[in-house]
């Protein structure tokens, strides 16, 4: 919500003071939303997923990155007036807010949790059912070595 009151801000500044008071505003704020999505995200993420998960995050990031300063250019110049290309950053700020809005970060954070406790289970299960399988050492390996022009203990098979 700060950095939508923050880009809204930009399109009302008159001086110098008012564009370093805006910066700090946007960086304080910038810095602790993204702090705090990465570890909501770090929560709602069933850890078999989380680098699937934390990947399409950067690559959205990278995206957003891209297509944002450009529309802020498209629009300056189509209308002449930097202060016109704060509206559609305003309106991607609006749309990310309604967004979270709609997050149910308590029933995420189950959702996760019970993801991770299945995990925990199943390898449970994996290791107890490891017990009725041979071991390593008990295991042959044949490996036919004539005709192959495998070298043998110095002599080729």
């Amino acid at each position: 919500m700060l950095l939508m009151v923050a880009a809204l801000g930009c399109t009302f500044l008159k001086s110098e003071v008012h564009y370093w008071i805006l910066s700090t505003v946007l960086a304080l704020a910038g810095t602790g939303g993204f702090t705090f999505f990465r570890s909501l995200l770090s929560d709602l993420s069933p850890p078999d997923q989380a680098a699937k998960i934390f990947g399409v995050s950067s690559s959205v990031g990278r995206l957003s990155g891209f297509l944002g300063p450009l529309i802020f250019g498209l629009v300056a110049d189509w209308t002449g007036n930097q202060r016109y290309g704060f509206i559609p950053i305003i309106g991607f700020l609006f749309f990310a807010a309604v967004a979270l809005a709609r997050v149910d970060i308590h029933r995420g954070k189950a959702r996760a949790s019970n993801v991770e406790e299945l995990l925990v289970k199943k390898d449970l299960a994996c290791s107890e059912s490891s017990h009725t399988r041979p071991r390593d050492e008990d295991a042959t390996l044949s490996i036919p070595t004539e005709g192959t022009g495998l070298l043998m203990n110095g002599r080729q098979g």
